[in-house]
């Protein structure tokens, strides 16, 4: 038996094992935790990155010393060599200036500091002798004496310093002139290599050394390591966590190390620069990262710094499955606002742009914006900022004039049946109402709303056409004088975008099934006279040309629709969805007895009221009786601030641990399964409203009751990328897009611009876009004048209405608000006619405002006085004009004197100028035309980069600008209505 210490219980050798054990274990622990903190994902990140940047910099110096010019350099050392052997011959000279200059510079020394000590006892003494004087001393005269002495002495120093200073810069000349050839030589070489020298000096920060690998080994990298956390402090953009407003501290460079540098754009991710960094995040763009992040706009954790932890979104499933295998990505859960996708990150873009129409270069966004105004989603769901915007459908308060019952039960049951491209939404026959035992209940429900629709209406009787129309000239003019601007019509003039501004009418090729020749006939020569609330303007037809587009339309059918016959009304399943709804507020016996009391009609009018109420079909159409009715969808404005839980999946929220991706459903089969994102969902939601009832058990009127508008994937997703906009975040006004006034009168302009679809006719705005109806034109004068398809695309433009890109510093205001209230030919050339929109004079003066203050033209009050204008420059101006020169009149119309010219190349009556055009545009106009209007036919008669090398040197002293006025002028003295003056 052991003997044990008398002092204590334990076996000392067992001790020390457990205390030899346990201290390894520390050791290892303590290790493993070093290296844990260490090998950071960030650090290998940033030191690939690193490699990335030698690699790149060495290959600059490479193509440096290639990109040099042999010849060059020979040059430039031959010169080296000759200056350096003067150098050699001047060499003693240049000793002896030398050291002559260092012993001067001594002397300088001495005599500064001379100079700048009496100036100091100056300073003292101009101060010690104001105090004296105004406090009357005694000693005043003593220390004024004392301060003439100063000055006197100060002037002494100050003019041998100045003579010094000559003296050295004597010196200083002469070594000068000595190296003033090897200088030149020095320069022109080190110009030479400027490239190389600049990566060379950048190799030399980048490349690795041993002080770098130890400033960045383990316990050592607190002192100065290359491999550190890297981030922007924001303090003026905020999260929101837990109510308070925290600011952000974006960390995204930590990994994303060469985001803003260029040269990095075909580096792998996480390595490669960001896109457009003259946009974002460069220093020099209008959103620098040290100003605005990364995070404000992407979303994602700001303080992150591994891949997991910055919270990213992958773009798609083939990415989501990349991420798993490459970092082990998955959902997190714990954070609002995870980084938005790709496809969706637009979306950031709008707290910041919410003062304007469209987000400035944000295709995607303003796409989903545009949808969201062609739908009319804030009809029935409130969205802040679309307040005021008109009802998409049109008015039905005349609904009994335009077509008949049958047909609108048809209609509103399956819409797309009838027209393919249609805005209108499916109501019935969806997901969740789509079983055998839901197909009567329909029915029913779309009869009763057809029954109240026409009892609300008005009912005005149209007589048909005054004349008889021609289908054949109908069918031209609506290819030729503007329809195609809003519509698409006729064939191989297919549907191809229900976001485009030529969709921003109906398709019209299914339109002579719906209505009569006479509400067309009327509709065509007045639309606000049929419907006062319309966006259709009037293109002012005759009587004739009226019954010819009549005539055409009515020949467009559906025939497959006119034989569908209506819907079969089951009156049995009728009384019971009565019931369901008078069976609320009643005894089911006493709700049977109302029912039975009631007629078939005042059955269908009960019903058609609360269906009415229940699908909100007033959210897009002026309706007798709910004008003023609120939509009846949950408010959008701040959806996006949502969080998922609150997002109703029913049975089909596809959780990060489940492994099945879908879901069996009795009655519906397999259906998949969607993830927990708002961007999932809301992209499920616009595709298939219904689909979250799928399983569930509820009645008929608890059904969820979104329609199905047949969005493609692609207009879903820019719906989406909308909606993810909407959002309660908050932007500092100082980081907002904060408009000026007259930045703020552009943006009400541009709004009536939208919503009268300018863009399907002209060319609004220089970043491009509009003009839409250009390829209606060009199929035109194949069709109908003869052109080949490349002569016709050629001449387009000529054809098409004007570019509207300078219009504000083109015409005068006042002009143009007389154009805008009643249009006249301008260019009679051209069959698109400018309609008359009936726009009121507060739209009329937002777009003539809005053309001025974009342009930077004066605005509203003009007045022009011409220069003296007299016979000499006027004799200048009429010999321009002639054949002999610029031949002006075989194109430009004079009053009621057309050219003699081909029409393809006329242009407009000069007589309308002085009303019409700003005189400083003429000038800019003459000096170059295609500046200001590419494509356009008129000539070029100066050379904008030597207009004194084309101006005619027998005019006016072959000066240009003389030449251009005196047309300028003269063009301002024809007379006005056609007539001359003069």
């Amino acid at each position: 038996m052991p003997v044990l210490h008398p002092d204590h219980l334990y076996k000392m050798p067992r001790m020390n094992r457990a205390f030899a054990l346990s201290s390894i274990a520390l050791l290892l622990v303590l290790l493993w935790m070093l290296f844990a903190d260490y090998a950071r994902d960030w650090k290998l990140f940033q030191a690939q990155f690193n490699r990335i940047d030698v690699e790149k910099t060495r290959a600059a110096i490479t193509a440096a010393e290639s990109s040099v010019d042999a010849a060059k350099l020979d040059q430039i050392k031959a010169s080296l060599q000759a200056a350096d052997a003067d150098l050699v011959a001047r060499k003693a000279d240049l000793a002896t200036a030398q050291a002559e200059l260092a012993r001067e510079s001594a002397v300088h020394y001495r005599v500064d500091q001379e100079f700048r000590f009496t100036k100091a006892d100056l300073d003292s003494m101009k101060y010690e002798f104001e105090e004296q004087r105004a406090h009357k001393s005694p000693a005043f005269a003593k220390t004024k004496r004392k301060l003439e002495d100063l000055q006197r002495l100060f002037e002494q120093k100050q003019q041998a310093l100045l003579a010094h200073q000559e003296k050295l810069d004597a010196i200083q000349g002469r070594i000068n002139e000595i190296t003033a050839k090897r200088d030149q030589a020095q320069a022109a070489y080190d110009e030479l290599f400027k490239q190389k020298a600049r990566a060379e000096r950048k190799l030399a920060k980048v490349a690795p050394d041993w002080r770098r690998l130890l400033l960045n080994l383990p316990m050592v990298d607190f002192v100065g390591p290359t491999l550190k956390v890297k981030q922007v402090v924001l303090p003026d953009l905020k999260n929101d966590v837990n109510f308070l407003q925290i600011p952000r501290v974006d960390r995204c460079m930590t990994c994303h190390v060469g985001i803003n540098q260029k040269g990095f754009e075909d580096a792998p991710q996480p390595y490669t620069t960001h896109p457009r960094l003259e946009l974002f995040v460069g220093d020099s763009s209008k959103h620098p990262m040290g100003s605005f992040g990364c995070t404000t706009c992407h979303h994602g954790q700001d303080r992150g710094t591994s891949f997991y932890s910055a919270v990213h979104t992958p773009s798609s499933p083939e990415q989501a499955e990349e991420w798993r295998r490459k970092y082990g990505w998955s959902h997190y859960e714990n954070w609002d606002e995870p980084m938005l996708p790709k496809q969706h990150v637009e979306a950031a873009c709008r707290k910041c742009h919410l003062s304007e129409v469209r987000v400035p270069q944000g295709t995607h966004i303003n796409h989903g914006i545009a949808l969201i105004e062609r739908y009319g989603c804030y009809g029935c769901h409130k969205i802040q900022g679309f307040e005021g915007l008109p009802k998409v459908g049109p008015d039905l308060r005349g609904l009994a004039g335009k077509v008949t019952p049958e047909w609108a039960l048809k209609w509103i049951k399956s819409p797309r049946v009838f027209r393919p491209s249609t805005r209108m939404p499916h109501f019935w026959d969806l997901t969740n109402t789509s079983t055998p035992e839901f197909a009567a209940r329909n029915n029913v429900e779309a009869d009763a709303i057809v029954a109240l629709l026409f009892d609300k209406s008005e009912k005005p009787v149209y007589p048909p056409p005054p004349v008889a129309g021609d289908p054949a000239r109908g069918e031209r003019l609506v290819n030729e004088v503007g329809c195609k601007g809003c519509h698409q019509v006729g064939p191989g003039d297919p549907v191809t975008d229900r976001g485009a501004l030529r969709q921003f009418g109906p398709e019209l090729n299914q339109v002579g099934s719906k209505t009569t020749p006479g509400w067309l006939f009327a509709w065509l020569k007045n639309p606000s006279a049929v419907s006062p609330t319309t966006r259709m303007p009037n293109l002012r037809l005759s009587d004739q040309e009226a019954a010819d587009i009549t005539s055409y339309l009515m020949t467009l059918r559906n025939e497959k629709f006119d034989a569908q016959p209506p819907p079969e009304l089951d009156r049995q399943v009728r009384d019971r969805v009565m019931l369901d709804y008078v069976g609320e507020k009643m005894p089911a016996g006493e709700a049977k007895a109302k029912i039975a009391s009631m007629s078939e009609q005042e059955k269908r009018l009960f019903l058609g009221d609360r269906l009415l109420n229940r699908y909100g079909c007033f959210g897009c159409h002026l309706i007798k009786g709910f004008e003023t009715t609120p939509g009846i969808g949950v408010e959008l404005t701040t959806w996006a601030s949502k969080y998922v839980d609150q997002l109703d999946y029913g049975l089909l929220e596809q959780h990060e641990t489940e492994p099945s991706t879908a879901v069996e459903i009795e009655g519906y089969g397999t259906v998949k399964k969607v993830a927990r994102t708002k961007m999932a969902w809301a992209f499920q939601k616009l595709k298939d409203p219904r689909i979250f009832d799928l399983g569930r058990l509820k009645k008929a009127e608890e059904k969820l009751k979104m329609p199905d508008f047949g969005l493609s994937d692609d207009d879903a997703s820019s719906v989406v990328t909308a909606l993810i906009s909407f959002t309660k975040e908050k932007v500092e006004p100082r980081m907002a897009r904060n408009l000026t006034p007259e930045q703020a009168e552009v943006e009400a302009g541009r709004r009536v611009v939208v919503n009268r679809n300018c863009e399907g006719c002209h060319h609004v705005y220089l970043e491009g876009g509009g003009g839409e109806i250009r390829s209606a034109v060009a199929a035109a004068l194949v069709r109908y004048e003869g052109k080949s398809p490349d002569e016709a695309e050629t001449i387009a433009d000529i054809f098409s209405p004007p570019l509207l890109t300078h219009e504000g510093f083109k015409v005068n205001p006042d002009w143009f608000f007389a154009f805008l209230k009643a249009p006249s030919t301008i260019r009679p050339w051209l069959k698109v006619r400018m309609p008359t929109f009936g726009l009121s004079d507060e739209d009329a003066n937002r777009v003539i405002t809005h053309f001025a203050r974009r342009d930077g033209a004066a605005f509203p009050f003009l007045s022009y006085t011409p220069r003296s204008f007299g016979p000499v420059e006027k004799q200048a101006a009429l010999k321009l004009f002639s054949k002999d020169y610029d031949n002006c009149w075989t194109c430009h119309q004079q009053g009621e004197k057309k050219p003699a010219s081909p029409i393809d190349s006329w242009a407009p009556d000069l007589t309308l100028a002085r009303s019409r055009l700003r005189p400083d545009w003429i000038i800019q106009w003459l000096h170059d035309p295609q500046k200001l209007q590419p494509g356009t036919k008129m000539p070029n008669f100066y050379d904008p980069a030597d207009p004194k090398s084309t101006a005619p040197s027998d005019i006016l002293g072959g000066d240009p600008e003389k030449q251009i006025e005196a047309i300028r002028d003269y063009i301002y003295s024809l007379g006005e209505n056609g007539k001359r003056r003069g």
